[in-house]
């Protein structure tokens, strides 16, 4: 018998993970949904230990996910008897993690945090055996149900096509992001993901076909409300842009997109100031002595102009020491073209010493210890350079892509040509390029006084210009 102490016990997310077999980030998620009990403590999620307890016993009487299958409504206590046997279609364990009934069957793996991640299989409209991993499972039963709606979906679209096609139509915006999701090819998914988080929290359930114009300058100023910058609401408008411009693509249920460029909230830019000689300096004396591994970093990244996610991704294999050339990946590059980038002497005598510390187990270049997992791993190049830039007193005006346009603008005063400053920072336009180089103020000067010589017109006048009266 637990004492009432043990039973008011706070836990963390992770411990909840371990407890429930599913991931911390959807703990978290369902945590903040009002699905699992929990408070927040200084800023921290909290749970209960016997409110966990309770919450997973009636876990078994109810649904906790509606979006396994929103289509189709559910019966309970029909799964119960099924569970039990008391249907002629019966759920056969055949393993410790396998089980199977008449129309298909569900499992489960580990993966390395020892959370389990469940699978489903079951034969579709075509007769042809489908796997499909179900990210919201957390249990057999829960397991059974998205079972039961996949094959419920596959019945109906094999027999009644026409009602399938209705339900199709009639698609939420969360079940059609996902869909968008997972047959995007955009570059950059991670931050996609991360997006669609903050638009499903507010257009989630919402069937595409009602969202409206006003639904969206509704978000737009409830974003702004709770101080969202401007670029962050336009990057997240374009995205659900592009997802409902999707919907229209696949024939589902809407007529026009609602979201209307004009409608955006101005964005006002910065202009970029290229960083002096004096604060690359500190940069460097810091990284020198506090994050040594930063060094090669920051180097790299001055001789080449290369983008922060360029350096993170590049390998040994894509370094031609010998040929002095770098080999930047469509896939790691932003334009999605591969480029090549010139090695200099100062980022060669930089590479050829991180080439004979090069461990056996790594392939990528910027590397460093990692002591709290005691083993190699990528250098963490965002984190580690926002401290140092923290330490340098730089903060708000040096960020890592500023060294780019500090590139850019060095290049630009040592009289480099455009187009090879725009193939250096592999921009597919000489306009984008032209946005990266900012004239010094000795260039400034140098560029007067060359226009004073060239249009000498202080000499049309005897003494005096005409200009002069």
């Amino acid at each position: 018998m637990k004492s009432a102490r043990q039973q008011d016990k706070l836990i963390t997310v992770k411990e909840v993970s371990k407890i429930l077999g599913i991931h911390p980030q959807t703990v978290s998620d369902r945590a903040r949904e009002e699905i699992i009990p929990s408070y927040k403590i200084n800023g921290l999620r909290r749970f209960r230990a016997n409110e966990i307890e309770d919450w997973i016993q009636e876990r078994g009487q109810k649904v906790l996910d509606s979006n396994l299958s929103p289509r189709l409504v559910f019966n309970w206590r029909e799964f119960e008897k099924l569970f039990k046997g008391g249907t002629s279609m019966k759920v056969v364990q055949v393993s410790d993690t396998r089980w199977f009934c008449g129309f298909g069957g569900f499992f489960y793996r580990l993966d390395e945090h020892g959370i389990k991640r469940w699978m489903i299989w079951f034969y579709d409209e075509n007769n042809k055996r489908v796997h499909k991993a179900v990210k919201h499972v957390t249990c057999k039963k829960e397991a059974l149900i998205a079972l039961e709606g996949e094959r419920r979906i596959a019945f109906m679209k094999r027999y009644n096509p026409e009602e399938a096609e209705e339900n199709k139509k009639r698609i939420s915006f969360a079940k059609l992001a996902e869909e968008w999701m997972e047959q995007s090819t955009r570059k950059n998914k991670s931050n996609d993901r991360s997006v669609l988080k903050n638009l499903v929290s507010f257009f989630g359930n919402t069937a595409i076909a009602e969202i409206t114009r006003l639904d969206i300058r509704r978000y737009i100023a409830e974003s702004q409300k709770k101080s969202n910058a401007a670029g962050s609401i336009c990057e997240r408008l374009q995205v659900m842009r592009a997802i409902l411009n999707y919907a229209m693509e696949m024939e589902y249920e809407l007529e026009k997109n609602p979201i209307v460029a004009k409608d955006f909230p101005k964005v006002k830019k910065k202009r970029k100031i290229p960083l002096e000689m004096d604060e690359l300096k500190l940069l460097f004396q810091i990284a020198e002595k506090k994050y040594p591994h930063m060094l090669p970093v920051l180097t790299c990244a001055c001789m080449t102009g290369m983008r922060r996610g360029e350096i993170e991704t590049l390998r040994w294999d894509d370094v031609d020491l010998e040929a002095r050339w770098i080999k930047v990946k469509a896939e790691n590059n932003k334009s999605g073209r591969e480029k090549e980038i010139a090695i200099n002497k100062t980022l060669l005598f930089v590479l050829e010493d991180l080439k004979k510390l090069e461990k056996a187990d790594s392939g990528y270049v910027f590397v460093y210890h990692n002591r709290r997992l005691n083993r190699i791993s990528r250098a963490p190049v965002k984190f580690h350079f926002e401290q140092i830039v923290e330490e340098a007193g730089l903060k708000g005006k040096a960020h890592f892509h500023l060294l780019r346009h500090t590139v850019a603008s060095a290049l630009a005063r040592a009289g480099a040509d455009p187009v090879s400053i725009q193939y250096m920072l592999g921009h597919a336009n000489l306009s984008t390029t032209e946005i990266y180089l900012h004239p010094h103020e000795d260039a400034k000067r140098k560029a007067a006084e060359l226009l004073e010589k060239q249009l000498p017109i202080s000499n049309l006048n005897g003494e005096k210009s005409p200009l002069q009266g």
